[in-house]
């Protein structure tokens, strides 16, 4: 798991996601990351442990 600025290169929100019918522009939403580079130092945790932090 890794932290992402949302003005990275490759970043894009695809589209905001309804929960329990409500709709939240900070909420769920849709992100591809295409060809997305961002420094070891935002790795959260360690290396391949992202599953058990989510």
């Amino acid at each position: 798991m890794v932290i992402v600025p949302m003005d990275t290169p490759g970043v894009t929100v695809v589209r905001n996601i309804s929960v329990m019918h409500h709709l939240s522009p900070e909420g769920h939403n849709e992100i591809v990351l295409r060809d997305v580079r961002v420094p070891v130092s935002n790795l959260l945790g360690n290396k391949g442990s992202g599953f058990a932090l989510a």
